[in-house]
């Protein structure tokens, strides 16, 4: 992965609008340069890939099918599919777990520094005073991914 800091582009000495075109114009230059050599590094999709031997193939693809219990070419989506998959409740009570989860992540990430220093912190004693939160939500993630492993149940957790 490329990364770029920021600090490290010779800058003019007073901020104008032609000195951080300079770092858009770098970053962006990274990128196209990564997405032109992309083409030729990323793998083609399974069914098409040369680097495989014929029975390499053949005994990957048969484990993904047994895997997956589908194969994407068997069954084409159509309008008619999609559907009936958007008339699943499960689906739904995913997406509605999915953004109850999401939002309270990014209210907490977004909002709690602000609300530290509202309550008389100084700014970077409201930034170390978010870290426990983080801690402990990263204690949670990998114990419930444990415990559902263990359960070999998903889903509720």
């Amino acid at each position: 992965m490329v990364c770029i800091d920021a600090t490290s582009i010779p800058t003019d000495p007073v901020p104008t609008s032609h000195s951080s075109y300079r770092i858009f114009i770098i970053e962006g230059i990274i990128t196209v340069a990564v997405a032109i050599a992309s083409w030729w590094l990323i793998v083609p999709f399974r069914e098409e890939s040369t680097f495989l031997e014929p029975e390499e193939k053949e005994l990957m693809l048969s484990r993904v099918k047994a895997d997956s219990g589908h194969d994407a070419n068997e069954a084409p989506i159509t309008p008619k599919l999609v559907l009936h998959h958007l008339k699943d409740w499960k689906v739904w009570a995913a997406v509605a777990m999915n953004m109850g989860v999401t939002e309270n992540a990014n209210s907490i990430a977004n909002f709690q520094p602000t609300i530290l220093k509202g309550i008389g912190y100084t700014s970077s004693s409201a930034q170390v005073h978010t870290i426990p939160v983080y801690i402990t939500g990263a204690v949670f993630s990998v114990t419930l991914a444990f415990v559902s492993r263990y359960f070999n149940h998903h889903y509720g957790f």
